[in-house]
């Protein structure tokens, strides 16, 4: 058995908690295309990432969406979900054009696929905190 020791793991959550803490986010509007061209204009993503979608309370950011990608198609991904572009792709952008305000950070990881232990461990984190997460599908959806 491989095993992850759960101290180590509790640090790497504790740190990518931070590091979202730490991230201005981006606040999503009408013009989303817009958005994705100015946030890759600089910056050409290597490593993995794991991206929140969150909704604003008073001076909190409370995450209602984690999801992953490797860097080099964050920008499709975020196009799927804010320009719906990439049906079949589990877009949420049916749930984000409904809301009022929604804001995005994200975190790079490296090694790339240490995102999926982050976005995995994320959600579980969130969902025991009983957080209104849209990773998990409801009844009458």
């Amino acid at each position: 058995m491989v095993q992850l020791d759960e101290k180590e793991k509790k640090r790497l959550i504790d740190e990518s908690i931070s590091k979202f803490d730490d991230f201005k986010p981006i606040l999503i509007g009408n013009n989303n295309e817009l958005i994705i061209d100015l946030l890759f204009k600089n910056n050409e993503f290597k490593n993995g990432i794991v991206y929140q979608f969150c909704k604003k309370d008073k001076v909190k950011f409370t995450p209602v969406y984690i999801g992953k990608s490797k860097g080099k198609y964050f920008k499709t991904r975020l196009k799927a979900h804010l320009c719906n572009i990439g049906e079949g792709t589990q877009s949420k952008n049916h749930k984000i054009i409904k809301e009022k305000e929604i804001y995005l950070r994200f975190i790079e990881t490296n090694p790339d696929s240490l995102r999926n232990l982050i976005e995995e461990e994320l959600i579980d984190k969130y969902k025991d905190e009983k957080f209104d997460l849209w990773n998990f599908k409801k009844l009458n959806q």
